[in-house]
């Protein structure tokens, strides 16, 4: 259920909090890493947008893969239709602020009675403040067995492939 799997990921962000990181790559169990993520990853969190609490690295919907592909920045602000939250970052201050919200452990009642309240996107990201989430524009993640992906065209292009069934 979408409440389980949110639960799964405010633990993984609570133990990578109470040991001590300042940036945590929560990755889901059907998450494919490409090889380029480690040459890049150190630059790319160089130039991720100032006050970043959490960096979207992945997204199943199929308009925001092709928006972000024809974009030349590294990243943008996350828009509420880029749903997935098969790998991101998380900075200790996103960390700390879904610590304070959710400390109680408890979940309010959705005002909307919709079930898209409890998703993931919605309580995590959604929960952080203001223009501080955004989405990277280059592929390092794929989802395993997924209907949209993003496929890198040869070892060594610059072009991707997205398909969407």
């Amino acid at each position: 259920s979408e409440v389980a799997v949110t639960l799964s990921h405010l633990r993984a962000i609570d133990l990578a909090y109470s040991i001590g990181v300042d940036n945590a790559l929560i990755l889901e169990d059907d998450i494919h890493t490409y090889r380029a993520l480690a040459p890049d990853l150190v630059a790319l969190l160089q130039v991720a947008p100032r006050n970043w609490t959490a960096l979207q690295m992945s997204t199943v919907s199929p308009q925001a893969l092709l928006l972000l592909a024809s974009t030349s920045d590294s990243f943008r602000p996350r828009e509420p239709h880029f749903y997935g939250m098969g790998a991101y970052f998380i900075h200790r201050s996103g960390m700390e602020h879904l610590r304070g919200l959710y400390s109680s452990r408890h979940f309010a009642r959705p005002l909307s009675g919709s079930v898209s309240d409890m998703q993931s996107e919605h309580l995590i990201f959604g929960a952080l403040p203001g223009s501080t989430v955004h989405t990277c524009s280059r592929f390092y993640f794929n989802f395993l067995e997924f209907p949209t992906t993003v496929h890198l065209m040869a070892p060594n292009a610059t072009y991707y492939l997205v398909t969407n069934l």
